[in-house]
């Protein structure tokens, strides 16, 4: 069983209906510790849509751009491009789903202080709770 924590929004044929929800992130934190920099920076587009059959669809997509500086001025960033498409049967709590199929997708590059950077590349998809084609992809650059 999965805990679902998201915000309801679906089509007007479904059983309810918001629209596609949006998020912003933008934050920066210090470790006042280590002295390095944290900051993180994009948006994520998601909708849900739960049908009368006890059918329940995330679909989304986002960008978060997140960049760790080193006390020396250093900086390593990470580009992330993500998208996710969750199939589940849900509970009469709208909390719990039961994941029927789960299929992911994301991007992120990194770029290191020296120009080199590395490209991850990862597909996924699950059904039923069993894994039934994960593959990963790393090329990187001097």
């Amino acid at each position: 069983m999965v805990l679902i924590l998201a915000s309801g929004a679906v089509p007007a044929h479904a059983a309810s209906s918001e629209g596609t929800q949006f998020t912003e992130v933008s934050s920066c934190i210090t470790d006042e510790v280590s002295g390095w920099t944290f900051c993180q920076a994009g948006t994520e587009r998601h909708i849900e849509v739960r049908t009368p059959s006890g059918v329940a669809v995330f679909q989304g997509s986002g960008q978060v751009v997140s960049t760790q500086t080193s006390p020396d001025g250093e900086p390593l960033t990470v580009d992330n491009d993500h998208k996710f498409v969750s199939v589940f049967a849900y509970y009469e709590s709208p909390w719990f789903y039961e994941p029927n199929v789960i299929k992911t997708n994301a991007t992120s590059v990194f770029a290191f202080p020296d120009g080199a950077s590395c490209t991850f590349v990862s597909d996924s998809i699950s059904v039923l709770d069993k894994g039934r084609y994960n593959r990963d992809t790393v090329t990187c650059t001097p």
